[in-house]
């Protein structure tokens, strides 16, 4: 498995440079799942992607990540790559199957070892890890006992595991995600069937369950994490956040009635994510078009909401523009689970597309930044915490990755729009570069490469 480490870029551009405050974080960042391996080692159990991958038909060219960029043979080497990138910041992901291969009960000593261990290297190496503890890799025993998201047992079960990670790992790692992205999660496993479970059979009921489940165990988590600090006074607070992902929405024309279906896109993306961490419910828009359809909170549940995030933690990748539905885009069927957004979607004037289809449109960072600040003044600021550019993965030779210009030109451009936000006000805090290694890419295998370093 090759690994090309330092790589030099393409020639220097003459794109002005930007001056970042010193205590700017940098990063770069991977997931257990994608880039691990080692599936069947170290006392491992298994994921629902496991089971997924082993599928038939299930994911592009019939890839698994049983050994994906083999992460856990190679960590070592990887912390040195990350130290002569000059990388001050990583966010890796924890497999809760490898500390808890049950999902509950026993724990597996052993995957306490690995992961403490690849802490202690990094802080050696004076990087700062930044751990997430669930990104979308559910010890399969959850599921088939539990029905995984669907039910209020996972999320105390995440609370549990939460639980262990921050008193083994606490004090070592000061910045928490509690989940990757649930909302995509929700949407690709309980309405698409694209991603495990494969759920399709109540796609405009079961994603908003799975959803709120993950929204409650992150609540509980951090109210969880702030107990166990409050214990110990004299420790360094360490902070914690969820992973939302959202695309901006650009209104198609200047119609009101197109202004109306960006804002209403917005909140059915955004909103149902950040609205309950900000405001303890969910936004109006969805609450009126999804009626029972959208589960509750309770009170107690809505104030451990309110106060669960120290940061905003933002995933973004790309921009799509809505327009209301007309004769000539009519209005999804009401079976579909976006039929109750009411708008209709259009590629981004202008825009390329990435080796997925995404339109390559970096403006959107900047809007989104503005909106989050203007929506909800998040205390702790924002931290761009999953950005990145993917490319084909073919089998090229290694040395066309020397010459990357299509990502160092894409990753310019996103620093000189959250550069510009900054200078506006906009409390900007860090940007994570996704991912350090090419890695199994979820539905789509190896057909795509998001990594700063090569990977064969």
């Amino acid at each position: 498995m090759l690994r090309l480490s330092v790589l030099p870029g393409p020639p220097r551009s003459r794109m002005p440079e930007y001056k970042f405050p010193p205590a700017f974080a940098w990063g770069t960042g991977s997931s257990a799942y994608q880039t691990e391996g080692g599936w069947q080692s170290g006392g491992r159990g298994l994921s629902i992607w496991d089971a997924w991958s082993h599928t038939p038909g299930r994911v592009a060219g019939g890839a698994v990540a049983d050994a994906a960029a083999d992460h856990f043979g190679r960590w070592r080497d990887d912390v040195r790559l990350l130290h002569r990138m000059g990388v001050p910041y990583y966010r890796l992901s924890l497999s809760w199957a490898r500390i808890m291969p049950a999902g509950v009960g026993a724990v597996n000593e052993d995957g306490i070892r690995f992961y403490s261990e690849l802490i202690d290297s990094l802080l050696r190496h004076g990087i700062r890890p930044v751990v997430t503890l669930y990104h979308w890799d559910l010890p399969l025993p959850l599921q088939l006992e539990h029905d995984g998201w669907l039910s209020p047992r996972t999320a105390a079960a995440f609370v549990a595991y939460a639980s262990l990670c921050f008193e083994r790992f606490g004090g070592r790692v000061l910045h928490w995600l509690t989940l990757h992205a649930p909302a995509q999660h929700a949407v690709n496993g309980y309405a698409r069937g694209e991603h495990p479970p494969g759920r399709t059979v109540a796609p405009t009921r079961e994603p908003y369950l799975a959803a709120h489940n993950m929204l409650l165990a992150h609540a509980l988590a951090a109210a969880r994490l702030r107990k166990m600090q409050a214990a110990r006074p004299t420790d360094q607070r360490a902070l914690l956040s969820l992973g939302v992902h959202a695309d901006w929405r650009e209104a198609l024309s200047g119609s009101e009635a197109d202004a109306d279906a960006a804002q209403r896109s917005m909140a059915f993306t955004l909103g149902w994510m950040a609205a309950p961490l900000y405001t303890g419910a969910y936004p109006p828009a969805m609450r009126a078009a999804l009626g029972d359809a959208l589960p509750s909170f309770t009170a107690e549940q809505a104030a451990l909401l309110r106060n669960s995030s120290d940061f905003f933690a933002l995933q973004h990748y790309s921009t799509l523009m809505v327009s209301r539905p007309n004769a000539t885009f009519p209005p999804l069927p009401e079976t579909s689970f976006y039929a109750a957004e009411g708008v209709r979607w259009h590629s981004t004037r202008g825009a390329r597309k990435n080796s997925l289809g995404w339109d390559i449109a970096p403006f959107g960072l900047y809007k989104l930044l503005k909106h989050i600040d203007e929506t909800y003044q998040p205390r702790g600021g924002i931290v761009i915490t999953e950005s990145g550019f993917p490319s084909r993965g073919d089998d090229a030779a290694p040395h066309e990755a020397t010459r990357d210009t299509a990502r160092v030109c894409y990753l310019k451009r996103q620093s000189a729009l959250f550069h510009r936000a900054m200078g506006e006000g906009v409390p900007v805090r860090g940007y994570f570069v996704w991912s350090l290694l090419d890695a199994a890419e979820w539905e789509h295998g190896f057909g795509t490469r998001f990594g700063l370093v090569r990977v064969e």
